[in-house]
């Protein structure tokens, strides 16, 4: 019965798929081949401390459910390549997130090499909660999707390089330099506990939370589409970003945050500062329909709002508190207000802004306070800055927006209004001022007519895409 055993794999062999089943223990030096992959581990696997376990590129290693390898104070090195990459996934025929329990680096002094790898369906892709080590997790040219967590690290430091993180509950969790990434549709993207993090060059799109919690650099990245793009707590400093079509841009949660050199444009609402000592300087705040919401109560008369390009958006600032220094900021060109103050108890001085105007009567118009609603503060606006706003901002837009001219009409309207413009746009979209889509067009044009006959009375918003910049204006819709 042996003999024939025998005879009959080999016979079968040419004609089948190699397949290796793995449990127990890896207790010296062990290459996993291509040629015998897939791997799959029926059991948890450890490697033994002092062990390298060498996975070559091409290898496919499946787990079965809640299934783990243990890399214990042992090495492991997954070194793919751009051609032929390693890949970490389920063995289920209906993979879910989750499905396993993932890769377990457990102490020691042994680097790990991870490059041109896929992570698929873990609950943990790389996990490193022992407290145990000297080296630092290095990760390049690698996806992870589908993941409940991507790299879980909470006492070590990581460098992440290169790398695609898509469909994870929870992409990463730990310090380090996040550089050149692409995180999409994920719930939670890049996340630091708060100690200090870079994250360089890197493409946010469509997440719940774009970047979280890193308190240190995030620097020429750009944040679409997110209901978060950055949503910071202690130390987080964004700089030359842009955060486009969000539903909040950056949210300002706790203490020392700071914007600069960015472009905050079409989001719902471009910064909130909901924390103190949080800072917006210098960046172009345009086509939101909050351009900045401060609400700092924290620490009193420790934010500001300076050197900025506020406008065109629906409300340039949504101010709640009282103190802040708010200065040097050019304030133009906001649908309905420049300026809201909600603050029932106290007044407030925003000096030295650039509104446009040198006319303090029209710079009333664009300023919302107590003349308008004696439930709130007044807001003291005098004197008028003329000079420190023009080193304000990023450059390039204004002169843009002053050479075109977009026009509705009728403008009140009860049903139908028409757009036009001298120079055709790229798309236009019409929004609530809550940020609700309700008609959106691709086209390439310079005048359309739309039916808002079945929507509801109110004001509206109106964007005119043209490429490198945007206009928009107000519709307002009457019964």
């Amino acid at each position: 019965m042996k003999k024939l055993y025998a005879i009959f794999l080999v016979f079968i062999a040419p004609f089948c798929l190699a397949q290796t089943f793995v449990s127990g223990g890896v207790f010296s030096n062990t290459t996993w081949t291509k040629a015998n992959s897939p791997y799959i581990l029926t059991d948890t696997v450890v490697v033994f401390p002092g062990v390298t376990l060498t996975i070559q590129p091409g290898t496919t290693i499946k787990f079965d459910s809640l299934v783990m390898l243990e890399v214990r104070q042992a090495r492991i090195v997954a070194a793919g390549t751009s051609v032929d990459s390693i890949t970490f996934t389920s063995n289920s025929s209906s993979p879910a997130t989750g499905k396993y329990v993932g890769i377990y680096l457990n102490g020691g002094t042994m680097q790990p090499v991870f490059n041109f790898c896929n992570f698929r369906y873990a609950q943990t892709a790389v996990n490193t909660d022992n407290i145990n080590f000297s080296y630092t997790l290095d990760v390049n040219n690698s996806s992870i999707i589908y993941n409940n967590k991507g790299f879980y690290c909470p006492y070590l430091y990581v460098n992440i390089d290169s790398c695609y993180f898509r469909k994870n509950t929870q992409c990463t969790y730990g310090d380090g330099n996040y550089t050149n990434c692409r995180v999409i549709s994920n719930q939670t993207g890049l996340l630091g506990p708060g100690n200090a993090s870079l994250v360089n060059n890197c493409f946010a799109d469509s997440n719940f939370v774009g970047v979280s919690g890193i308190n240190g650099p995030v620097l020429n990245s750009l944040f679409t589409h997110n209901t978060y793009g950055i949503r910071a707590v202690h130390g987080t400093r964004a700089n030359n970003c842009v955060l486009k079509k969000n539903w909040c841009g950056v949210y300002f949660g706790a203490l020392n945050d700071t914007i600069r050199n960015s472009i905050i444009d079409s989001n719902v609402v471009g910064a909130y500062l909901h924390g103190g000592r949080n800072h917006v300087t210098t960046s172009h705040v345009g086509y939101n329909n909050i351009g900045i919401l401060d609400t700092s109560f924290w620490i009193p008369n420790t934010s500001s709002i300076t050197k900025n390009i506020i406008e065109y958006n629906g409300t340039g600032i949504r101010l709640y508190c009282n103190g802040n220094n708010i200065s040097c900021n050019r304030i133009c060109n906001n649908i309905s207000y420049g300026l809201l103050y909600l603050n029932q108890n106290n007044t407030t001085s925003v000096d030295s802004n650039y509104w446009c105007t040198p006319d303090s009567a029209t710079t009333t118009g664009a300023i919302y306070d107590a003349y308008d609603n004696t439930a709130y503060g007044i807001v003291f606006f005098m004197p008028l800055d003329s000079l420190c706003y023009l080193g304000s901002g990023t450059t390039g837009f204004q002169e843009q927006h002053r050479q075109i001219s977009i026009y509705a009409f009728p403008n009140p309207t009860t049903s139908c209004v028409s757009v036009a413009s001298p120079q055709p746009w790229n798309s236009i979209e019409i929004s609530t001022l809550l940020g609700n889509i309700i008609y959106s067009d691709r086209s390439f044009a310079n005048s359309i007519t739309i039916d808002l006959s079945e929507n509801m009375a109110g004001i509206y918003i109106c964007r005119l895409n043209f490429g490198t910049f945007q206009k928009s204006l107000k519709i307002m819709k009457t019964e």
